[in-house]
């Protein structure tokens, strides 16, 4: 049973008309004919009693309509899920995170992502860079968040550097290497 079959088959019990049927489907009666006669033939029974002036609908035919109605329903949402999948406005996204270097942005950058796509499942696991990098290899993480990359790890991903972090050795003033440069 294909999708236009289907929507011919619809069109046609909902509107008792072969022709009526083909103008709203933007083609030929034939063609309309034509698919009701193929599906007739591939489910073995009568769909539409017909003659020159009137269409009717048999009981097998209004049990597939029942079906169709909702086969083609699924059919929109199936695409129309597809189209927000590759938006990125639906599904999940797995991110690997090295856990204290990215504390201080992680959880506002998951909050307003989350607020932007509520469609979407936000799953964070904390590894380190390898960790992330085994991750990428098995298809488990989406994103990772970690310290730079050596060269060449760097030609298996697309890099960005949100931010450098400074180091900075915290010592007692009365300690002997207080106040010297490193």
């Amino acid at each position: 049973m294909e999708i236009k079959t289907l929507k011919s088959f619809l069109f046609v019990a909902t509107l008792k008309s072969f022709s009526e049927a083909a103008r709203k489907l933007n083609t030929v009666q034939p063609a309309v004919s034509r698919h009701i006669s193929d599906l007739e033939e591939e489910l073995g029974v009568r769909l539409f009693w017909r003659n020159t002036r009137e269409v009717k609908i048999t009981a097998a035919g209004q049990s597939l309509l029942n079906d169709a109605q909702e086969i083609l329903a699924r059919a929109h949402l199936a695409k129309e899920r597809a189209r927000l999948a590759a938006k990125g406005k639906i599904g999940r996204l797995r991110i690997g995170y090295v856990g204290p270097a990215c504390f201080s942005f992680i959880p506002w950058l998951v909050k307003g992502y989350i607020k932007s796509y509520p469609d979407v499942q936000v799953h964070l696991r904390e590894m380190s860079r390898r960790q992330q990098l085994g991750a990428f290899q098995d298809g488990q993480l989406d994103v990772g968040f970690s310290g730079p990359m050596t060269g060449t790890e760097k030609n298996f991903f697309s890099v960005q550097r949100l931010y450098e972090d400074t180091l900075v050795a915290i010592l007692p003033e009365t300690h002997p290497l207080a106040g010297k440069n490193a």
